[in-house]
C-alpha cells in the first residue's frame, strides 16, 4: 500500500444474536502487520497473541485469528 491508501475489510460476527453478544465481556484486538516509513514490514507473532487470548478462552483457535480480506 502506498501512504495515504486506504483498505476496508469484511467483519463478520461469530454469534447468532446480539443477546449471546451480550454475554461476552472481552475482547481482542491487535495489529497483525504495519509498514514503516522506509518501507518494512513488521508482523505481529500470532502464536503469542493465540497464548494471550487463549487466557480468555480456550476454544479459540489461529482461524479465529485470521482477517478475510476481500
Amino acid at each position: 500500500m502506498e501512504p495515504g491508501d486506504q483498505r476496508s475489510f469484511r467483519w463478520k460476527w461469530r454469534l447468532f444474536s446480539e443477546n449471546e453478544a451480550s454475554e461476552y465481556y472481552a475482547s481482542l484486538a491487535y495489529v497483525a502487520q504495519v509498514r514503516t516509513a522506509n518501507g518494512l514490514v513488521l508482523r505481529a507473532n500470532t502464536d503469542y497473541i493465540l497464548d494471550r487470548a487463549r487466557e480468555f478462552s480456550s476454544e479459540i483457535t489461529q482461524s479465529d485469528l485470521n482477517v478475510d480480506e476481500e
